[in-house]
């Protein structure tokens, strides 16, 4: 617990926003002074044994450096007052300084603190006030961090992206570009024609990350499927796609209905939901509105299925910045650490500060509705967690440790490490690549299966019942009775694959929960306190987490309002 507070805390002096001449500098000299030293071990290794370990890749151990080294030195917690704490937690949980507390939720703040200081068991300092050059981070309230690009990069990026290049892509690929309100997915529908009678359509339902868009994850979608009779939905998200004109990005609720609608009007009832990086928090609200029966379709889709069947059939999480969200590390590393290598320096400027993709991440993603949490997974929604295992934002070994464990087995819960790549590797790694899309299928086969087999048996049922009430027509009463007969048969067929997934699922979850209570995970501290903000959250303090206009002082939120007034009118 000590160390999860202190991690939170960075020391002011420690950390350098802006990337002046002398940065910039300290930074191309340190990737030269690795490659000159990259050369001299190739000489030796020509010449002489090879260099010990400890000396062999000073850019890939610069890459690695701890938060403290980029930051600052961490404060100790001891030395951290009560002020620090609450200012700590008022920001991340309540969206707002101490100072704009109501009583109620002072008195909620201060139990936290407590709850804390018990958890960690060593008293914080007891003054109220902060200590000076230390500040706790919080993306949701500080200003934006994103760096300025000129116009006209974003008319070359918008050009290839939306454009060009993913048009092209998607369209070769069988995709068709559609629209549901203001949400964009590209279809790929199943090949061949659907029988009537047939089982209810299930599809792979994917969401890209950081980046230009879905056109990169192309062709690993392609080898994702399971085969070519299941769909396949890409959301195009154009926020963190670097387009001129980025549609405002959708709370929460408003996504999961957006794609809930979408999934009706293309007739799928059940999906299994892919997210890569920041699109696994976009899949945490899927599977979290599915469990509330928030997905359930509005027309004929998914009739076949019984009522309340859950419409994510299974869930993928990749590089997930979702899991582990109440930890500092996906925070730190993509908004505050400091770029110490030329490669991190151009991922920082290319993908992290990008101004629409900084202002998702610091006003558009509540980390309480992202979050996954490892006790509302259960085997009936099968999860994969997989890891770059030298991910730089992701805290791998640490997920691994959490949802790796045999407390996640028993949830349903399997990992996939992919050694030797950094984030999103895997889409340049063929090896990897192949492995998860493996990995990926096999879920898919598994999870899509019990509906279709439910579905049949409703099929199977109603043939059944159209030969009994043929067979009354051509024959004696005898023979009628006969077919009613059949027809209860037939109605007992009917539930009978609706009655065992239920039977099934129940006995799961009671062996889940039995297994939980012997030896359940421990939460962290204060995430009950986190978790309960997704339904208790005040109205103002759920606003200021939606709201993109912050301080008048903050340019980026001016340029979103400027950029999102000269956006054209969706037709």
């Amino acid at each position: 617990p000590q160390e999860f507070a202190r991690s939170w805390f960075y020391a002011t002096d420690g950390l350098s926003a802006e990337y002046g001449l002398g940065r910039s500098a300290a930074i191309l000299l340190r990737y030269l002074a690795s490659a000159a030293t990259r050369a001299g071990h190739s000489a030796a290794r020509r010449d002489g044994p090879p260099p010990p370990a400890a000396e062999v890749g000073p850019a890939r151990a610069a890459s690695h450096l701890a938060d403290a080294d980029r930051l600052g030195e961490l404060p100790a917690f001891g030395t951290l007052t009560r002020g620090d704490a609450r200012a700590w937690l008022a920001r991340n949980l309540f969206y707002k300084d101490v100072a704009r507390l109501s009583h109620a939720e002072l008195a909620e703040l201060e139990s936290y603190v407590d709850e804390l200081e018990a958890a960690a068991g060593e008293p914080l300092a007891p003054s109220n006030a902060t200590t000076p050059g230390v500040r706790p981070m919080s993306a949701a309230t500080d200003p934006v961090r994103w760096r300025h690009r000129p116009l006209l990069y974003y008319f070359i990026t918008h050009w290839l992206g939306e454009t060009v290049w993913t048009p092209s892509v998607m369209t070769s690929g069988g995709f068709v570009r559609r629209t549901q309100d203001e949400l964009v997915y590209w279809y790929r529908p199943a090949q061949g024609a659907v029988e009537p009678g047939a089982p209810p359509v299930e599809a792979l339902l994917f969401i890209h990350g950081v980046g230009v868009g879905p056109a990169p994850y192309a062709q690993w979608i392609e080898m994702a499927a399971p085969d070519p009779s299941t769909p396949v939905v890409a959301i195009e998200l154009s926020g963190p796609a670097q387009r001129v004109f980025p549609a405002p990005p959708p709370t929460p609720e408003r996504f999961s209905r957006l794609v809930a609608d979408a999934l009706d009007s293309l007739g799928i009832a059940r999906v299994v939901v892919a997210g890569h990086s920041l699109g696994s928090a976009y899949a945490s609200y899927l599977a979290g509105a599915d469990a509330r029966g928030e997905l359930a379709p509005r027309t004929s889709a998914g009739r076949a299925l019984e009522a309340g069947a859950r419409r994510v059939g299974a869930l993928v999480l990749i590089d997930p910045i979702a899991c582990l969200l109440h930890h500092s590390r996906v925070t730190s590393q993509f908004v505050y650490t400091p770029a110490a290598t030329l490669k991190e320096a151009a991922d920082d400027f290319y993908f992290k500060k990008e101004l629409f993709t900084a202002s998702i991440i610091s006003r558009h993603l509540p980390w309480h509705d992202a979050a996954v949490w490892l006790d509302e997974r259960s085997r009936s929604t099968p999860t994969l967690v997989a890891l770059s295992a030298d991910d730089s934002i992701v805290p791998a070994a640490k997920v691994q440790a959490v949802f790796g464990s045999w407390q996640a087995k028993l949830r349903g819960v399997r990992v996939l490490s992919m050694p030797g790549i950094g984030h999103g590797g895997w889409l340049t790694d063929t090896r990897a690549g192949q492995e998860l899309a493996a990995a990926v299928r096999t879920l898919c086969k598994e999870s899509l299966g019990s509906a279709a087999m439910a579905a049949k048996a409703a099929s199977a049922a109603s043939a059944a019942a159209s030969a009994a009430s043929a067979a009354s027509a051509y024959t004696s009463s005898a023979a009628s009775g006969l077919g009613s007969a059949m027809g209860a048969a037939a109605d007992r067929l009917g539930s009978l694959g609706g009655s065992l997934r239920r039977g099934r699922d129940d006995a799961e979850e009671s062996a889940e929960d039995s297994a939980h209570a012997l030896l359940p995970v421990p939460p962290p501290p204060l995430v009950d306190a986190a978790r309960t903000k997704r339904g208790v959250m005040t109205g103002a303090a759920r606003r200021r987490s939606e709201n993109t206009v912050a301080a008048p002082s903050d340019p980026a939120p001016a340029a979103i309002w400027l950029v999102e007034r000269l956006r054209p009118a969706s037709p």
